[in-house]
This record gives C-alpha cells, sequence and structure tokens, in this order.
C-alpha cells in the first residue's frame, strides 16, 4: 500500500508567492506567507519518480492532502 504511506521529500510550491518547502517524514510540510487568511491559492507538489500534482488550498488551511501518482 505505498501510495496511502507519507511521502518525505516532496518539493510543494505556491507560484503566486514563490515560496517552496518540503514534506518531512510524515508528510507534513509549512509555509509561511505574507497574506490575507482564507485566500485561495495553488499548490504545486513535486517529486523525482511521480506525476507533479496541482491543487488548490486555502491560506491558514491546517490539512492539505496530496495525491501522488507514481510515474512511469
Amino acid at each position: 500500500m505505498r501510495g496511502k504511506e507519507p511521502l518525505a521529500d516532496v518539493e510543494v510550491f505556491v507560484p503566486e508567492f514563490n515560496r517552496t518547502a518540503s514534506t518531512n517524514r510524515h508528510g507534513v510540510f509549512t509555509l509561511q506567507v505574507r497574506a490575507m487568511p482564507q485566500r485561495p491559492v495553488r499548490l504545486v507538489a513535486r517529486k523525482g519518480g511521480y506525476v507533479t500534482y496541482r491543487a488548490d488550498a486555502t491560506l491558514g488551511q491546517y490539512l492539505v492532502q496530496l495525491h501522488h501518482a507514481e510515474g512511469k
């Protein structure tokens, strides 16, 4: 069940603020930006060997689930 386990070292990028963070061994990441709370943003998650994932999120949100599909 590899797809259900947390994934470390995923690069999570918020293009609008040019901010990047990486997930830890628990699949957790933190990004800090100066903006209005509850503002919608776009997240881009990348890791070698996996398909790049894009998702909409809200600033101030405590849980964002990123689902990666393995690349070919």
